[in-house]
């Protein structure tokens, strides 16, 4: 988050582990921010908000600083058709991965392990061992270590390689294009900070992985890589007929569906109420309702089955 300055004030209403009831608002901040006129006070708001970094919950910080650096709010011309004039600059569909990100984020997993196997192997007392300590080399060839992520519908894979002077070659491949970076430097910097030089140019990304997603902000904004995970973890982890669950503490608002109904993939199937907000929740695939868990106006927490269903079959 940025600091508290004469210029900068952040407004919070709680702090780490408390628990937010769903009858509340989904603001978690306010940010307010001072200058000697409207360009000045613009410029500390689109830094301000540049410097914050969020996981674990969706925000609307990205869309924030696109309204701070439209020129018609730069201009004054606010008023309360300005989303809805202006809905095509506001709503832009996001630019293609930077390749560069990917990088920075492989780079960042990739110091970060062997930062853990050097303190593991201090931990055993056996700093020294090639066999405890994960360091990349290998006698006589170079080392590559593999990364796969996933952006919405788009594969990733990445392959990071030691070389024998401490820099790293890093190859990204998408569906549509390989990038080699040669003889990239890189070093952690605090918590969640990587500093590397890619083709020239310097870089200093914080990268946070968050069970199977990995937060990246970036230069160009905040991109959430998801990690896929092996066969091997995942086998025995379905549900048995299928089911939705509850994404949030929520209210059950409306059930628009019951046992032996024939469901489509995107049919809306139960409105839940949290934070003063409807969420509607759809059928992921083509199916029939098995079961229906809640009734309307009964309070459920968090990653509960609200509705159990049976797949349709595909035809042969």
């Amino acid at each position: 988050t940025p600091e508290a300055s004469d210029a900068v004030r952040l407004e919070t209403g709680f702090v780490q582990g408390d628990e937010i009831s769903v009858h509340y608002d989904p603001m978690i901040a306010k940010l307010v921010v001072h200058g000697e006129d409207r360009t000045a006070a613009l410029r500390v708001l689109r830094k301000a908000l540049s410097e914050y970094e969020v996981v674990g919950l969706n925000t609307n910080i990205e869309f924030l600083k696109t309204l701070a650096a439209h020129p018609a709010f730069i201009a004054g011309e606010v008023e309360t058709g300005f989303i809805k004039k202006y809905e095509t600059d506001m709503f832009k569909p996001a630019p293609p991965l930077d390749p560069a990100t990917v990088a920075q984020a492989s780079l960042s997993m990739v110091l970060r392990d062997l930062e853990a196997s050097k303190e593991a192997a201090v931990a055993a007392q056996d700093a020294s061992s090639p066999f405890t300590l994960n360091s990349g080399l290998r006698l006589n060839q170079v080392s590559e270590q593999k990364l796969a992520f996933k952006l919405e519908d788009q594969d990733v894979q990445v392959g990071v390689e030691f070389n024998k002077d401490g820099t790293y070659n890093v190859r990204v491949q998408t569906p549509n294009k390989t990038t080699v970076f040669s003889k990239v430097m890189a070093k952690l910097a605090g918590e969640s900070s990587v500093i590397s030089e890619i083709e020239n140019r310097m870089y200093k990304t914080s990268v946070v992985q968050e069970g199977d997603q990995v937060h990246v902000f970036a230069e160009e904004g905040k991109v959430t890589l998801d990690v896929p995970q092996p066969k091997f973890l995942t086998v025995g982890k379905e549900e048995k007929a299928g089911s939705l669950r509850t994404p949030m503490p929520c209210k059950i608002s409306q059930v628009m569906c019951k046992p032996g109904d024939k469901v489509v993939k995107g049919q809306a199937l139960v409105i839940l109420e949290a934070m003063k907000m409807e969420h509607i929740i759809k059928s992921p695939v083509d199916g029939v309702v098995s079961d229906v868990f809640f009734n309307v106006g009964e309070m459920v927490a968090e990653n509960k089955s609200l509705i159990a269903f049976e797949e349709k079959e595909e035809e042969k």
